[in-house]
C-alpha cells in the first residue's frame, strides 16, 4: 500500500473504552434454544417465561434451506423463526436486564420477496441503525450497538418500517470498561486524521493485533490482521462513501470501539 500520508499530523481521536465482552443472553424469536458462536440462546418460550415481552407481535416459522450467505444448522434455525407485525406497526421488545452497559446484535432475514421491507432499529429509545432492504432469502447480522440500561429493562424497537417489520434473533453482551484513563493519558493507540478521506494511519502502542471496520448497519468492510506493536499501519477504505464507520481494535479477547468519519470534501 502506498505510504503517502503525513505522519506529523495532529492526533484527532482519543482512545475509546476497552471492552471485555461477556455473553449475557441470546433470544431465538419464535424458535427453539440454539447455540450461536458457542453461546447458548434461550428459546422464545423460555425468554417469555424469564420476563421478555413482545407486545402484540406474532411468531412465525419457515423452512428455508438456501439462505444467503450460507448458514450453518443453528443459524438456519435462527433465520427460519421470528416475530413480526403486519402493516407498518412497530415491533416492541422488552427484555429484563441488570442495569449497566451492553453491546447488542440483531439478526434479521427477508423470507418473502426481494426488497420487501426496511426500517429503523431503536435501542433504549435511540436510533441505533437502519435495517436495509434485502433480496429474498438474504440475511444480516446488525451491530455492534452500544447501549446503557438504567431501568432494569432493555428496550428494542423496530420502527418506521414501510411494511411488516420482523426480527429473528437478538444477542446481548456486557461491556466492561477497563483502563480508559490510563490509555487516554499515555497515547497508547492513535488514529489520525479523523475525519479522513478514507485513508488514515493507526499508531499501535497497545498490543493491538487486529482491526475490523464496520458500517453503521453492522456490515464488516475491512479487516487487518497481524499488526505489530510500535508500528504505524496505513489503512485505505477510500472506496467507501462518506459517512460514519466504526472500528474495532482487538487486543486478545478485548477490543476498543472507535468512531471513524469519512469526509472527502
Amino acid at each position: 500500500m502506498k505510504k503517502h500520508l503525513l505522519y506529523l499530523m495532529i492526533f484527532c481521536l482519543g482512545i475509546g473504552t476497552l471492552n471485555a465482552q461477556t455473553f449475557v443472553k441470546g433470544v431465538n424469536f419464535g424458535g427453539n434454544a440454539i447455540t450461536i458462536d458457542g453461546n447458548t440462546w434461550l428459546s422464545h418460550n423460555d425468554a417469555i417465561v424469564a420476563g421478555m415481552s413482545i407486545g402484540s407481535a406474532l411468531t412465525y416459522r419457515e423452512s428455508v434451506t438456501t439462505w444467503s450467505p450460507a448458514a450453518d444448522a443453528n443459524v438456519t434455525e435462527l433465520l427460519n423463526t421470528g416475530i413480526y407485525k403486519t402493516g407498518a406497526n412497530p415491533v416492541n421488545i422488552s427484555i429484563p436486564l441488570t442495569n449497566g452497559k451492553y453491546t447488542v446484535y440483531v439478526w434479521t432475514a427477508e423470507d418473502y420477496k426481494d426488497n420487501f421491507r426496511y426500517g429503523n432499529l431503536n435501542i433504549e429509545g435511540t436510533l441505533a441503525g437502519t435495517i436495509d432492504k434485502m433480496a429474498k432469502f438474504a440475511w444480516k447480522k446488525y451491530g455492534p450497538f452500544e447501549t446503557t440500561v438504567s431501568d432494569g429493562v432493555l428496550n428494542v424497537d423496530l420502527v418506521g418500517y414501510n411494511r411488516d417489520p420482523q426480527i429473528n434473533g437478538l444477542a446481548v453482551f456486557s461491556s466492561s470498561a477497563t483502563g480508559i484513563d490510563k490509555l487516554q493519558n499515555t497515547d497508547r493507540t492513535m488514529i489520525y486524521p479523523n475525519p479522513c478521506n478514507g485513508r488514515f494511519s493507526l499508531k499501535n502502542k497497545n498490543d493491538i493485533t487486529a482491526v475490523e471496520i464496520y458500517t453503521v448497519s453492522g456490515k464488516k468492510i475491512h479487516t487487518l490482521n497481524n499488526i505489530n506493536q510500535d508500528r504505524i499501519e496505513e489503512i485505505d477504505i477510500s472506496e467507501f462513501p462518506d459517512g460514519v464507520y466504526f472500528m474495532r481494535l482487538f487486543t486478545g479477547e478485548k477490543y476498543s470501539t472507535q468512531k471513524l468519519i469519512i469526509r472527502k470534501d
